[in-house]
């Protein structure tokens, strides 16, 4: 019985078929044997840190006065665009932060809770734009660094993380969370040496790294210093 040109056709897909299935076969085994490098990153553990303005923080809980007796105008804003956002309300709060900045383009608030919705979603190439523009505008405060750090490290670009970080550390030395984070980062990037250097300098200003020790991102530290006993 001759073959139609149909039976024909159905052959001649068969090997390209059978290859497709191959090809997605290694690719699934492929990302099982080695982990992606965006859940490597998850592994870190740390958010960025929304920053509330100490003056209207301070002013607003000195006396039990009305709101508009204790803030000016655009820190009734600001109180209120914050307080939509710890109460869930992330899309309003949002809109008034980006209100803010419309006016008052480096409000330490609006960059900080802003940039902190974004990094949430994962937006962080504008969550990058938004706490670079902090730093600059506040070039002393170890937060913004280390915010932008987090982000930076999110996008892949570890070298500009570990800069960033070890300029929140020289900021404020006695913080043993950003030593910690840095030593995080340095493990992350195969740096042991530097990784142990940042947990021997938080252990030393007091904090308990041994929970620390614990997670995965730190096993090679660990193998060397069984090796070393």
């Amino acid at each position: 019985m001759e073959k139609t040109p149909k039976d024909k056709l159905s052959k001649q897909l068969i090997p390209l078929i059978l290859l497709l299935m191959l090809v997605i076969l290694l690719t699934v085994i492929a990302s099982n044997l080695k982990p992606s490098e965006a859940k490597q990153k998850t592994n870190i553990g740390m958010e960025p840190l929304p920053e509330t303005p100490p003056s209207a923080v301070n002013r607003r809980l000195t006396k039990s006065a009305q709101l508009s007796d204790i803030l000016s105008t655009e820190e009734q804003f600001i109180f209120t665009a914050i307080k939509k956002y710890r109460l869930g309300e992330i899309d309003d709060a949002e809109n008034d932060f980006r209100t803010i900045l419309v006016f008052d383009p480096d409000n330490q608030a609006a960059l900080s809770y802003l940039g902190t919705i974004l990094f949430a979603r994962k937006d962080y190439l504008q969550a990058e734009l938004l706490f670079r523009r902090k730093t600059n505008a506040y070039p002393g405060n170890p937060i913004a660094h280390r915010n932008l750090s987090l982000t930076l490290f999110h996008l892949g670009k570890i070298k500009e993380a570990i800069e960033a970080m070890k300029k929140a550390t020289d900021l404020s030395p006695d913080n043993t969370e950003l030593y910690i984070a840095l030593a995080k980062m340095y493990a992350f990037s195969g740096d042991v040496r530097n990784a142990e250097r940042c947990l021997q300098k938080a252990q030393i200003k007091g904090a308990d790294i041994s929970p620390v020790l614990k997670e995965d991102i730190f096993r090679p530290i660990n193998r060397e210093r069984n090796q070393n006993r």
